[in-house]
């Protein structure tokens, strides 16, 4: 869906990883959207769960971590981010860390077999 056609060996992009994060990490932002995407660049606007009003605009290269070209609290611009929980973190603050950590323990909790499943009785 994202990637271009070639005549040569199946060639894997930045595309790939931005529309993983569209697919796997929705709990984690209200929206990410691909407003400009080439095989090896792409830029996308990401709206975190904290302030709604609030919009980043982000590029990835292949040869470049994530980068901040916008931002309209005029916080972040030029920041470089390695990972996408980076740029929520600095995003969200605090929130992304508690969304995080209720996630993971809701994870958790549903490993964890039932009281009732451990009785021999």
């Amino acid at each position: 869906f994202f990637c271009t056609m070639t005549d040569g060996p199946e060639v894997f992009s930045v595309l790939e990883d931005v529309a993983f994060l569209q697919q796997k990490y929705t709990d984690y932002f209200t929206s990410l959207d691909i407003v400009e995407k080439t095989t090896d660049y792409v830029k996308f606007t990401l709206v975190g769960k904290k302030d709604l009003q609030r919009q980043l605009t982000l590029t990835l290269a292949l040869d470049s971590p994530y980068t901040v070209v916008e931002d309209t609290a005029s916080e972040l611009v030029g920041g470089k981010y390695e990972t996408l929980e980076q740029i929520l973190s600095a995003l969200d603050g605090d929130q992304f860390s508690m969304n995080l950590m209720s996630m993971l323990s809701d994870k958790l909790s549903a490993l964890q077999p039932r009281e009732d499943e451990n009785d021999d009785a």
